[in-house]
């Protein structure tokens, strides 16, 4: 059987009262965006999951106030799937995010500084004493080893036995 899907909508009062009534049934499917986690992150982290999957993962690179809360839910989930059409950041300062809503504990670090530390290169800008800027990567090989050791990716070359796309409606 289907498991019951819910799909929270509108204002931060109406999500509240569609997440209760989801949370009412055995093991519902929850989506909402990104955005929607600043509205009603205390209900949500109440709720403990099983599994959580961010869909366009890319927007969890940063380290704000989205980022931050999408990684509080998630710490109590025992699953945590990440999907992305783009196939790699930016640049590796954006593997930050991603890695530490995953799991923490695939780069041992604490915090963004830290992550800075092992893989980036600053340079002090000569006109202003107190900024740095990031010129350079440091360790990218270690990088591309955790990266590897929860992720996958199939290029186009690698599947040109697929089928012409095919689209289908499907409510949930």
């Amino acid at each position: 059987s289907a498991l019951p899907c819910y799909v929270l909508s509108g204002n931060a009062a109406k999500k509240r009262a569609q997440l209760a009534d989801a949370l009412r049934v055995a093991r519902p499917i929850i989506c909402t965006n990104y955005e929607s986690l600043l509205w009603i992150e205390p209900e949500l982290l109440a709720a403990k999951f099983d599994v959580i999957v961010a869909d366009e993962i890319q927007k969890l690179k940063g380290n704000g106030k989205i980022s931050k809360a999408a990684r509080r839910v998630a710490k109590g989930a025992r699953y945590r799937w990440g999907l992305s059409g783009t196939p790699t950041p930016n640049g590796p300062q954006d593997w930050y995010g991603v890695l530490t809503w995953l799991d923490p504990a695939i780069l041992g670090l604490d915090t963004k500084v830290a992550f800075d530390a092992r893989y980036c290169v600053k340079t002090q800008l000569p006109s202003q004493a107190r900024v740095w800027i990031v010129s350079g990567y440091k360790n990218l090989a270690d990088l591309r080893r955790r990266v590897a050791s929860c992720s996958s990716r199939v290029t186009k070359e690698m599947a040109l036995d697929l089928p012409p796309k095919t689209f289908v409606e499907r409510r949930c």
